[in-house]
């Protein structure tokens, strides 16, 4: 699995209007603007165009990424309301 610094971060250009929980699914959604974390944890991250990489969130903090999936270290399903998705 590659680590944050072995590729650049796709920044949203655009300020997110719309949000929904990630819910429990483990299957790729569309790229976000932005995520926000409810629970800190450490997640697995997909970033558009980029790749996966394990990242420790804080709870109630904004994050400006463009991912396309978010997941526990295992790649399993995370728990619903740790994260809510924002496009």
């Amino acid at each position: 699995m590659a680590t944050f610094r072995d590729f650049s971060v796709q920044k949203a250009s655009a300020p997110a209007v719309e949000g929904s929980d990630r819910g429990t699914g483990t299957t790729a959604f569309a790229g976000t603007r932005a995520i926000h974390c409810n629970v800190a944890d450490t997640y697995e991250v997909t970033f558009v165009g980029t790749g996966t990489v394990d990242m420790a969130l804080t709870d109630g903090v904004t994050y400006p990424f463009s991912v396309t999936n978010v997941l526990n270290t295992s790649s399993a399903a995370i728990d619903a309301g740790d994260i809510t998705l924002l496009y």
